[in-house]
């Protein structure tokens, strides 16, 4: 974020985040052994452990994949045995039921998201530490989006709010010319080249 040009305090409360199950309070603790001890009191901290090492296991092998000027293929994709398993899986709830009753789902992913691919476990739980972006004793994800509108502006980016995207122009494959906008507008973008890795 530093290179961006966005600064942001890191809030990390403790515990991050509390769900209520059956009138108890279930804690969401940054500490990842507080979590299986948290969990054994319905008797599933193994089973914590055991899915929250799959979670890791598909972050760390997804990190191949990021930041890569050539997206991976599906096939690519299938062929990585972690990802494969994420991929096949027919939904994020098929994934969760593998460890935990349901009436826990929904301290790992929103409701409306279980019958969509099982990835988007891994991507709503991440393996990193947990925290909200803060600035000037306000906490939230607009704060995020604040700085980064305003390091927008700083490097000399034209924002345009209000319009949705119609289509993004495409040449060769590759998005080159722009946007078209919903209400018939096409903006241009400038070019844009990656800084090449040092």
């Amino acid at each position: 974020m530093n290179e961006l040009g966005i600064n942001v305090d890191q809030y990390k409360p403790e515990p991050i985040a509390v769900y209520v199950k059956d009138g108890e309070l279930v804690r969401w603790w940054r500490g990842f052994e507080d979590r299986v001890r948290e969990f054994n009191r319905w008797g599933l901290g193994d089973d914590l452990r055991a899915m929250w090492g799959k979670i890791v296991s598909f972050h760390r092998a997804l990190r191949k994949y990021m930041y890569r000027l050539d997206p991976p293929s599906k096939d690519e994709l299938l062929n990585d045995p972690v990802l494969s398993e994420f991929i096949r899986l027919r939904g994020g709830w098929e994934f969760l039921s593998q460890y935990l009753p349901r009436e826990f789902w929904d301290m790992f992913i929103f409701e409306p998201y279980l019958d969509q691919p099982a990835f988007m476990v891994g991507y709503y739980n991440p393996d990193t530490d947990w925290w909200f972006p803060a600035k000037g004793g306000e906490v939230g994800m607009q704060v995020f989006a604040r700085e980064l509108y305003n390091a927008a502006l700083r490097a000399g980016a034209k924002v345009v709010l209000g319009l949705g995207v119609k289509k993004i122009i495409v040449d060769g494959g590759r998005v080159r010319g722009g946007v078209l906008t919903d209400d018939g507008r096409s903006i241009e973008r400038e070019p844009c080249y990656p800084r090449q890795a040092q």
